[in-house]
């Protein structure tokens, strides 16, 4: 018996009153679910690449990671290091007219030697534009974001997206005219940052790390450069001319991560303390600064308050010599694994993660490497799957929540999970609606941060209580990974 016929049944078995009262406390006393929505179908979570709406391309810029002065003593073969007091620049790409995310970070790994004692030595870093043409380029800065953690400070590497998506909406761009020959810094910090030897705490090697971030439009073809420099003396407003700097092109060479000499072998196999700048990349995206889900949908009842929204997606599964989804193997789970490629994690066969991966946005690496870093193929330097997690990618996951039961409105709770054993990760987030609403944050390993909350409101005799919602996130510069992303039901309070 449907719920009209019960409710035609209560009004017409009228000679026992009663019983018909007894009837209409039972029947408006207790939840009631809408007939025409089924509930508990867990929702197939898919990515897509999307840009905004100026169709950004990202430069991302981690390579290499640690920046060093020439022949340093860590390095086994490096007569040059990565500065521009040596006449390097750290990338290097000819940009078309467009509109451009650029985001980085490193760490600044530079010390001298005074009869043999090593000395801290701080540097300063700037992304600068040439016009190398015969017409004058017009430049739109949008926003621009910098961080440089003190000393035992919670790092929030996050920031600089947040700062410049909150630049965006709440002020005008700045407008430069390069003519041709000109130059123009996008960004430069003589702030200088502090290198790390020989103190090895945590805390010391934290406030080495930097990062940043900037948008920008051109209306023509410019050269874009990274430089990073020991004193003020050595940028190419002065000399050299910004085309007489050298590309050190994409660095993989070994070095010691205790921050302190021998050198290590100069070619793999790596073994701890040593690691390879080959795992770290630099590059372009094309048109690609966001990913998004398909529309990820819900219905519920207040049965399953307490509950997390399980899911479903393909499990990757290597092919040749890449990986692609197995549709016939779909594996269901309680959230789902991002920021990171299965030849990481799911190609493990005693990992317990899966992660979703076609998530992961292919970087292209400028001349002369012109390297695609692929998540689903072994295609960095070494020829290994590569060591990618998405940063500076913005993440979003939208769809519809319906609620059966009649009784009340339920709330649904986006989380981010970091699921890793010791490294933290760090996100920007919309918090709100508002202009400026975008803020940073720092999730340790193990632990769980809400993100946001959607009420959903109860069925009424002839609709689905239903509310729609979005959500967007970026992974900083730089951060731990994978993540895990889930919904959990809960009582609206």
């Amino acid at each position: 018996m449907n719920k009209s016929q019960r409710r035609t049944a209560l009004f017409v078995t009228s000679g026992i009153p009663i019983l018909v009262a007894l009837l209409f406390s039972l029947f408006f006393g207790m939840a009631r679910l809408h007939p025409t929505h089924a509930a508990g179908i867990a929702p197939l979570i898919q990515y897509s690449p999307v840009s905004d709406p100026k169709h950004r391309s990202l430069i991302m810029v981690n390579n290499p990671e640690t920046l060093h002065a020439a022949n340093d003593a860590r390095v086994a073969v490096d007569p040059t290091g990565d500065l521009l007091d040596m006449n390097q620049s750290i990338y290097t790409s000819t940009l078309q007219p467009g509109s451009y995310r650029d985001a980085f970070d490193h760490i600044n790994g530079v010390y001298m030697y005074n009869n043999s004692t090593p000395t801290n030595v701080p540097i300063g870093y700037g992304i600068l534009l040439y016009n190398p043409g015969t017409s004058a380029v017009t430049l739109s800065l949008e926003g621009a974001g910098f961080y440089v953690p003190g000393r035992g400070m919670v790092r929030g590497f996050a920031k600089p997206l947040a700062d410049v998506l909150n630049t965006e909406e709440t002020t005008a761009p700045e407008m430069f005219t390069l003519q041709p020959g000109a130059k123009q810094w996008l960004l430069q910090e003589d702030a200088y940052v502090n290198s790390v030897y020989p103190t090895q705490t945590p805390a010391a090697i934290g406030s080495a790390i930097f990062s940043g971030a900037v948008d920008f439009t051109i209306n023509g073809t410019v050269n874009i450069y990274h430089l990073a420099y020991t004193s003020s003396t050595a940028v190419p407003e002065v000399n050299p001319a910004p085309t007489k700097l050298v590309y050190e092109g994409y660095v993989k060479r070994i070095e010691n991560g205790l921050f302190k000499a021998p050198a290590c072998p100069p070619q793999p196999p790596v073994v701890p303390p040593c690691y390879d700048t080959a795992r770290q990349y630099k590059g372009m995206t094309q048109n690609i600064t966001a990913v998004t889900t398909s529309s990820v949908n819900y219905v519920m009842t207040s049965a399953n308050v307490g509950q997390a929204i399980p899911v479903q997606y393909p499990i990757y599964t290597q092919q040749g010599n890449q990986y692609a989804p197995s549709t016939a193997n779909i594996t269901q789970r309680n959230g789902w694994y991002t920021n990171d490629s299965p030849g990481q994690i799911g190609a493990n066969p005693a990992s317990t993660i899966k992660v979703v991966s076609n998530d992961i946005v292919p970087l292209v690496m400028p001349p002369p490497d012109n390297l695609t870093i692929d998540a689903l193929k072994p295609s960095d330097g070494r020829g290994l799957y590569p060591n990618v997690a998405n940063w500076g990618i913005m993440y979003t996951v939208h769809g519809t929540f319906g609620n059966l039961s009649t009784d009340a409105p339920l709330a649904v709770k986006f989380t981010i999970t970091n699921p890793n054993t010791t490294a933290s990760v760090y996100i920007a987030y919309e918090a709100g609606t508002g202009k400026g609403k975008w803020q940073s944050l720092a999730i340790p390993h193990g632990t769980t941060q809400p993100i946001g909350t959607t009420i959903v409101p109860p069925s009424t005799d002839t609709s689905l209580g239903q509310a729609s919602y979005s959500y967007s996130f970026f992974l900083g510069l730089p951060s731990g990974g994978p993540i895990v992303q889930s919904f959990t039901i809960n009582t609206a309070s």
